[in-house]
C-alpha cells in the first residue's frame, strides 16, 4: 500500500519525490527510483491494482533475455537453456518474482551494470562504461547494499589498467542518486554521515550464506573466466566483481 500511495502521488498528484521506501533503519532510505517506475506502470495498466506484479514481471522477462543473451554468446544456445532452467527454480528467484517491491529489480540492474562493464573491456567503447555507471547508480537507488558493486567495479577498472576511467564510472554512478543527495543537502548531510557510519558494520554482518545468489552467478561468474580470455588480459582482474555478485 505505501508503495502504491507513493507512485500515485507522483502519476496523478504530479508530486516530486525524493525518497524512497525507508530501509531496515529508521534513519536510512533508498532511492525513488522504484515509486517512478511504479507510477508509470499505474499510468500504462490504468491504475490497475496489479500494476506493480506486471512491473515485476516485465523486469524479470528481461532480466531471463539478458542472462540467456549472455550465456548463449559465451557458452552456446544448449547451456544458455539450461542455466535459465537452473535460475527459474532457485528458492530466490522465485519469491522475488513474486513480489512488487524495489529490491526484486536490484538483479536486472546489477546483471545490466555487469554484463556492460564486461562490454567495455571487450569493445573499448566508453558507452559501455556509462551504462555501467548509470546501472549501478539504479542498483543502489533500488536498495542501498548494492554500493557494493561500486567498490568492486572500482577494483575491476584499477587492475585491469583503467584507472583513468574510474572517475568516468564514478560519475554516471552519481547521477542517479541525486535526487537523495538534493534532500541529504537541505538536511546536512545527516543520512549520508550515518552511512559512512553504517556502511562498515553491514560489511562485518554480511551474511556468507546466500547460497541461491552464489549457485544463480556462478554461471556468469564461469563465462567471465572464458570471457577474460577472450579480450586478452588477466582474468584475476574480475575476481572481485565475482565476489561482489556472489554476495548479492
Amino acid at each position: 500500500g505505501r508503495d502504491y500511495l507513493a507512485a500515485k502521488k507522483i502519476a496523478f498528484d504530479h508530486e516530486i519525490l525524493l525518497l524512497g521506501p525507508p530501509s531496515s533503519h529508521t534513519w536510512l532510505f533508498h532511492g525513488p527510483f522504484f515509486y517512478y517506475l511504479l507510477a508509470l506502470s499505474l499510468l500504462v495498466f490504468n491504475a490497475s491494482p496489479f500494476a506493480g506484479y506486471f512491473l515485476v514481471l516485465l523486469a524479470f522477462i528481461f532480466f531471463f533475455f539478458l542472462l540467456y543473451w549472455f550465456t548463449k554468446t559465451v557458452f552456446g544456445k544448449s547451456t544458455a537453456l539450461v542455466s535459465l532452467l537452473f535460475i527459474s527454480v532457485f528458492p530466490q528467484a522465485v519469491a522475488l518474482g513474486r513480489i512488487p517491491a524495489h529490491y526484486t529489480l536490484v538483479p536486472l540492474f546489477s546483471l545490466i551494470s555487469f554484463m556492460s562493464l564486461l562490454l567495455y573491456f571487450d569493445k573499448h567503447k566508453r558507452f559501455w562504461l556509462i551504462i555501467s555507471g548509470l546501472a549501478a547508480g539504479l542498483a543502489v537507488q533500488l536498495h542501498l547494499s548494492s554500493v557494493i558493486l561500486v567498490f568492486f567495479s572500482a577494483a575491476v577498472l584499477l587492475l585491469g589498467k583503467k584507472s583513468k576511467q574510474i572517475f568516468t564510472y564514478l560519475l554516471f554512478f552519481s547521477l542517479p542518486l541525486l535526487p537523495i543527495l538534493i534532500y541529504d543537502f537541505g538536511q546536512k548531510f545527516a543520512m549520508t554521515r550515518m552511512l559512512l557510519l553504517w556502511f562498515p558494520y553491514r560489511v562485518i554482518r554480511f551474511s556468507w550464506l546466500s547460497w541461491q545468489w552464489v549457485l544463480a552467478f556462478i554461471l556468469i561468474s564461469a563465462a567471465c573466466f572464458w570471457w577474460s580470455k577472450r579480450v586478452r588480459f588477466n582474468k584475476l582482474v574480475f575476481l572481485p566483481l565475482f565476489l561482489a555478485f556472489s554476495l548479492l
